[in-house]
């Protein structure tokens, strides 16, 4: 290590380097120069590397150190190289040590002179090698319980190389807000100060014990909040930290101090008893994190009961608190908790998972639903204000057709919804069908090829939706439509299954699943799904609004049926149920044989096991005609129903996609009124405009500028979608379980979603998430401006003249009307005409 005098006023910070047997020293400092206000390298003088030997330096490179040079530090990392003469290298790896060093403009500042040289330079030393370092030879930190030990070596070296016998003393110390209580909680070798010598490799250990049992409240002798506290605060939250400094001692009373420190976290073991509760063993855990982690507010609220209880987030906890303690998704509530405490957590959890028995209109819903107004967190300067979603969430009356009027069962309650025109989709075709009115079951078509292709296209299908309903999903604040918001994230999650479904059917045939490509991913707004599924409806991205889910949501999970009592010609073969149906005849027709037995352990699970009358649905494992077809009967019935306009005939009773859109735009449950009448008369499904983020509509990485907080967020969400994509192809790609990772980021998906959405765009929208497969740069506009006042001369130069040629032209139009017109005033003669009055022209389309 390099150290830095911090009481100079040349100070520069810490460095490390090394030396390899290739004689290459190379030296990091791309933490140790200062920074100007603007972010720029300071100015401190010509920096060199040199040796000190005694009274002098000798210089390692004439040439100084270019950390002035432009863009230094963005080429370098601020890392340099230097090559060592056999001289240098040796005085380096002997006695002597390396120094950072400034040449002095005045003679009288300077201290060390150049080595073996008449030139009357002088040097001051800004960072001097340390004759002794010392590190931890692993971890910096434990978590211990009460009576529980960890072994920490320390490595200590002189010079580069093993320091024998070298006595190293470590010592309990404050943290800067006073000493942690209970005082002597944890011990080293069974004492708060201790000094051991190294072995002949440079080596010693200490032993760290917790020695007395820890509290669940942390104290402090100084308060760590702002203001007038208290001399003892206490703070309620699980286990105490305690920090040990160490140095090397060259005599009794000559110890140098390291800068590190080792921690120490003694943990809180769990008293509780089976069976565990939720009020006495559960919530004072929860609690704290509650408060400590508040991005978790965003996926769960860890203070309420009905949140995490949700079948969902139990499922979630359990996962996040088993998995290992380096992985990146390791739940933070569990770091900061006994081994103990978390098996009682994790015990409790599979109780209430064991137990559970919802009926189906409670399951799997929002991860959210009881959390408030007040969980709004700040993560940015830029916000908009807070959506002011009223208390009760206005109803308002909606004037569509299908609202507040009775129909019967095989009547389709409103016609111009989901209705192309035949223009728009007579040249359009897929794989196992060509698309035109009343085609039948064509064997000349179906095989296995083209299946596959339809299957493929299935998945495209299921993926494009994904992106529309949560970008609608994400557009509501926290606390508002609750309804609204548990509704659509029970789509979303069964078109995730839906997705996954197909993928299965095309692994079980052979083929493979394509998701992470350009040519796979929504490009939104575009004409139509893939697969000729409503070729001429306008699907693009927007924030919830009931015009947007009547004309986009309801229309692509719409019913494919028959109008009765009408002339007009009826496309029956643009819906999704006719899409799949293909498949599914194609299917039939091919038999058994094109399913392979060996791709059933490549195919994917739902991530856990489906609660007790689940109305999510299931994904089915394929294996033979009658799996594949129950996976497509399954897409079928959560999308429009199973039979053609029954909204109670879908999976376990729960309405089928299109019926509970169309909830959403009349306002009301849908009623069965018996003998096959049914109403949106209901319970009302309350929407509240207050209480949605005012978004961009199609939001896209094209049009957001960089460097501002909307380019940050949107970057950020647009990578973890990236990653989410693939591991997604990684878990079709014959790793079936990774689909956990995907559960994983799609949680993360939620969190970078609503700090986008919280984030202006302009002074009318927020920013939104990116879908863009690739997040194309914006204008650079600091580069913009300076290419503009580079060439400002130029740019005049073509205003002016522009502005004289036009000025020119005008002239001559000028003079050539006057010209003409007095010329055919003198020939004219009057005629009669009628006059069309204005208001009776047709506007132009």
């Amino acid at each position: 290590n390099l150290y830095g005098f911090e009481n100079s006023p040349w100070w520069m910070f810490n460095s490390n380097f090394k030396v390899s047997d290739s004689r290459t020293l190379t030296v990091d400092l791309s933490h140790s120069l200062p920074l100007t206000m603007n972010s720029t390298m300071y100015d401190i003088g010509p920096l060199f590397l040199a040796i000190q030997q005694g009274e002098c330096v000798e210089l390692i490179s004439s040439e100084s150190i270019p950390y002035l040079d432009d863009n230094w530090m963005r080429n370098t990392a601020g890392i340099v190289d230097y090559e060592l003469s056999d001289k240098q290298f040796e005085n380096l790896t002997s006695t002597t040590s390396l120094v950072v060093v400034r040449q002095q403009v005045n003679r009288e500042s300077g201290t060390y002179p150049e080595c073996d040289t008449d030139d009357d330079k002088l040097y001051n030393v800004f960072l001097n090698e340390a004759m002794y370092y010392i590190r931890p030879a692993g971890f910096y930190r434990a978590q211990l319980e009460f009576g529980e030990t960890a072994e920490i070596p320390f490595y200590v070296t002189h010079l580069g190389k093993p320091a024998d016998n070298v006595a190293v003393n470590v010592i309990v110390t404050e943290n800067g807000y006073g000493t942690v209580l209970p005082v002597n909680g944890v011990t080293v070798d069974d004492t708060d100060n201790v000094t051991k010598s190294t072995n002949s490799s440079g080596i010693v250990s200490f032993t760290y014990r917790v020695a007395k049992e820890m509290s669940t409240e942390r104290k402090y002798t100084i308060s760590p909040c702002k203001g007038n506290q208290p001399n003892v605060t206490t703070i309620p939250i699980d286990g105490q930290v305690y920090q040990f400094s160490y140095s090397v001692c060259i005599t009794e009373t000559n110890c140098i101090l390291q800068d590190e420190t080792i921690g120490i976290k003694g943990l809180s073991s769990s008293n509780g008893s089976q069976p565990y509760t939720w009020e006495r063993d559960i919530y004072p855990i929860f609690r704290q994190f509650y408060h400590l982690y508040p991005v978790m507010r965003g996926i769960l609220n860890l203070s309420d009961y009905n949140s995490v209880t949700q079948y969902h987030n139990l499922n979630l906890l359990l996962y996040a608190m088993s998995l290992n303690f380096t992985d990146a998704n390791y739940m933070p509530v569990t770091r900061d908790i006994s081994p103990s405490k978390q098996n009682m957590i994790i015990n409790w959890i599979m109780e209430n998972l064991n137990d559970m028995n919802y009926d189906g209109a409670n399951t799997f819903i929002a991860s959210f639903d009881d959390v408030g107004l007040d969980n709004v967190y700040d993560h940015t300067p830029e916000l908009v204000l807070y959506p002011n979603c009223s208390a009760d969430n206005t109803v308002i009356e909606r004037d569509y057709p299908s609202c507040g009027n009775e129909f019967r069962f095989g009547v389709y309650e409103d016609f111009n919804l989901v209705r192309d025109s035949l223009n728009n989709v007579q040249n359009c075709t897929r794989p196992l069908f060509g698309y035109r009115i009343n085609s039948q079951f064509n064997q000349n078509a179906c095989n296995i090829a083209n299946l596959q292709l339809q299957l493929q296209d299935a998945i495209e299908i299921e993926f494009a939706t994904i992106p529309l309903y949560l970008t609608t999903l994400y557009s509501i604040a926290d606390g508002c439509n609750v309804e609204i918001y548990n509704l659509l994230r029970s789509v979303v999650i069964q078109e995730m299954l839906h997705l996954v479904q197909a993928a299965n059917i095309l692994i079980a045939t052979g083929g493979r699943p394509i998701v992470d490509d350009a040519s796979v991913a929504p490009n939104l707004p575009t004409l139509g799904l893939p697969g000729c599924v409503h070729p001429g409806l306008y699907i693009y991205l927007d924030k919830l609004n009931i015009s947007y889910v009547h004309d986009v949501f309801a229309v692509i999970e719409a019913p494919n049926i028959t109008v009765v009592g009408t002339t007009q010609p009826q496309l029956s073969n643009h819906t999704i149920r006719q899409f799949y149906s293909e498949i599914s005849d194609c299917i039939t027709f091919l038999g058994d044989g094109i399913f392979i037995p060996e791709n059933e352990d490549l195919q994917v699970s739902w991530p856990w096991p489906l609660q007790k009358n689940s109305t999510v649905g299931q994904v089915h494992i394929v294996t033979n005609t009658s799996t594949a077809k129950d996976g497509i009967n399954e897409i079928i019935e959560q999308g429009e129903g199973a039979n053609l306009i029954d909204p109670d005939d879908a999976d376990a009773g729960q309405l089928a996609h299109y019926y509970r859109f169309q909830e959403i735009v009349c306002g009301k449950k849908l009623v069965n009124l018996g003998d096959g009448r049914y109403s949106y008369s209901g319970d009302d499904v309350s929407f509240d405009p207050n209480g949605v983020w005012p978004m961009r509509p199609n939001i896209s990485s094209a049009g957001i500028f960089p460097e501002t907080n909307c380019y940050t967020e949107a970057m950020a969400f647009h990578k973890v979608y990236r990653a989410l994509l693939r591991d997604l192809q990684i878990t079709f790609d014959g790793e079936p379980k990774n689909i956990f990772k995907v559960v994983e980021l799609m949680e993360s998906l939620l969190v970078h979603a609503k700090r986008v959405m919280r984030v202006k765009y302009d002074q009318d929208y927020t920013c939104g998430p990116v879908w863009d497969y690739e997040f194309a740069e914006g204008l650079d506009v600091e580069e913009e401006f300076e290419r503009e006042d580079s060439s400002s001369a130029t740019v005049w130069y073509y205003y002016v003249a522009g502005a004289v040629f036009i000025a020119l032209v005008i002239g001559v139009l000028v003079f050539i009307a006057i010209f003409c017109g007095r010329y055919f005033s003198k020939k004219a003669k009057p005629s009669q005409h009628n006059t069309i009055p204005l208001e009776t022209l047709q506007k132009p389309t």
